[in-house]
């Protein structure tokens, strides 16, 4: 079974028939949301899938580890979320994921905003000390689906990217690279670097592999 529709219960929709299973991949994704309502919906719909007899497969955030995000309303929810599902009677997965890259039309996401304005010609505002994980919604899919079948994976949470942190402005270069266009921006002396660890079991996974950001970005921006 898979609760969503966006881009992450698209990656997975081979586990659509299973009975065993259910991806959560319905929830609270933006790290600005600040909505009560849209919090505890989340937190229902999870509820509910805490009480059945299958393997639970929860996505969380790298921003759990964002020193600059961690009194916000959103880390705390996902925090949250994270021990709920930890706390259940049944099997579980949590990966953490950072920013997603792939084929959604979202322009609230990161890499869509700052493609969007390239691309049109607009200037923003960067965060000049801002750093960010990217990880391709392809290499997700391919990682992970072996994972979630092997029982010696379950009961844990693991943090999964591509190994190199990336500035915001060096992804800002790459999309400068990838499109042909100079990006209009001012810098703002703000934001932060954090570093998380990929989970050591996952990069020992046989099906473990990860393109660079060039590569990745170039698959969906080009």
């Amino acid at each position: 079974m898979v609760v969503g529709n966006g881009l992450i219960a698209g990656a997975f929709s081979c586990f659509s028939e299973r009975k065993d299973v259910v991806i959560f991949a319905s929830g609270v994704s933006n790290s600005k949301e600040t909505s009560v309502e849209a919090f505890l919906r989340e937190e229902n719909l999870l509820n509910k899938y805490r009480s059945e007899n299958k393997l639970l497969v929860y996505f969380s955030t790298f921003s759990v580890f964002d020193p600059s995000l961690s009194n916000s309303a959103y880390v705390k929810h996902k925090k949250k979320m994270e021990q709920l599902v930890q706390s259940s009677k049944n099997s579980h997965l949590i990966f953490r994921l950072p920013i997603m890259v792939g084929g959604s039309k979202n322009p609230h996401t990161l890499i869509n905003f700052l493609a969007n304005k390239i691309k049109a010609n607009e200037v923003f505002t960067l965060h000049a000390n801002a750093c960010r994980y990217l990880l391709s919604i392809s290499d997700l899919s391919g990682i992970l689906t072996d994972v979630i079948n092997d029982s010696s994976f379950f009961n844990q949470a693991y943090n999964i990217s591509s190994t190199k942190q990336l500035k915001v402005l060096g992804i800002v270069a790459i999309l400068e690279n990838i499109l042909d266009r100079k990006a209009r921006f001012e810098t703002v002396e703000s934001g932060s670097c954090y570093k998380v660890e990929v989970s050591k079991k996952l990069k020992a996974h046989e099906n473990f592999s990860l393109r660079t950001a060039h590569e990745m970005l170039t698959e969906y921006y080009s």
